[in-house]
C-alpha cells in the first residue's frame, strides 16, 4: 500500500484542523471595515438562541426560483444591550500597532467582577487617565470600546459576562471619536442603535 494515495487521495479537508472545542466561544474580528461616515462602533455581540425556518419569495432575478416561495434555515440571535466599560486607544508606528492605554469607567456593575478584578475606585484617577489619552492622539490613531456583555438578561443560564473589543468607525478626527466614546463611558449600547433593520451582517 506504498502508493495508495496516487489512487485513493486522502478524505477531508485540511482547512478545518486542528478538529477539536474552540478555546472561546466569541469571535475574533482579524479586520474592521470602515463602512460609514459618521461615528459608530463597527459590530455588536449576541448569543445564538436556536434556529428555525422561514419560507420567503426569492426577488433574485437571475435566480432560476425567481418570484416562488422558498423555505430557509436562519438563525435566531439573542442581543441584549451591552455594556461600554472602557475605551482603548492605539497608535501605529513603523513597527505595527501598539497600545497606549486604556481607560474605565467609575461605575462597573458587580457582574463584572465574575470575569475579572475590578479597580479599586481610589486608585482609578480617571481624569488623569483620561488626559494622558487625549494628549496622545495623533492621525493615525485607533480608538476601541471595550464591551461587556450582558447574558443575565437572556434565556442562558449565566451570568458571567464576556468582554470584547470594537473599534470605532475611522472618520479622520481620533479626538472626535475619543469623546464620542467618552460620552458613552459606562451607558447601555443597544443594537438599533448600530444596526439597520434589513442590513446584512455576518
Amino acid at each position: 500500500m506504498g502508493h495508495r494515495k496516487k489512487h485513493a487521495p486522502r478524505h477531508g479537508s485540511l482547512a478545518f484542523l486542528p478538529r477539536k472545542r474552540a478555546a472561546q466561544s466569541k469571535g475574533r474580528v482579524r479586520h474592521w471595515l470602515d463602512a460609514s461616515d459618521n461615528i459608530t462602533f463597527l459590530g455588536y455581540a449576541g448569543f445564538k438562541a436556536g434556529m428555525t425556518h422561514i419560507t420567503y419569495i426569492e426577488d433574485q432575478k437571475n435566480s432560476p426560483y425567481f418570484g416562488k416561495e422558498l423555505m430557509k434555515p436562519v438563525t435566531v440571535v439573542e442581543i441584549p444591550p451591552l455594556i461600554l466599560i472602557g475605551i482603548r486607544v492605539y497608535n501605529e508606528d513603523e513597527y505595527g500597532k501598539y497600545i497606549v492605554g486604556d481607560i474605565f469607567s467609575p461605575e462597573l456593575n458587580d457582574y463584572l467582577s465574575r470575569k475579572i478584578t475590578l479597580p479599586i475606585k481610589e486608585q482609578n484617577d480617571f481624569k488623569g487617565k483620561k488626559e494622558k489619552l487625549l494628549n496622545s492622539l495623533n492621525f493615525n490613531s485607533q480608538i476601541r470600546g471595550i464591551f461587556q456583555t450582558q447574558p443575565h438578561l437572556t434565556s442562558l443560564p449565566r451570568k458571567k459576562p464576556d468582554l470584547i473589543e470594537i473599534k470605532l468607525n475611522s472618520i479622520g478626527s481620533s479626538k472626535d471619536e475619543f469623546v464620542y466614546a467618552l460620552n458613552l463611558l459606562g451607558k447601555e449600547i443597544k443594537a438599533r442603535d448600530i444596526l439597520t433593520e434589513g442590513e446584512l451582517v455576518d
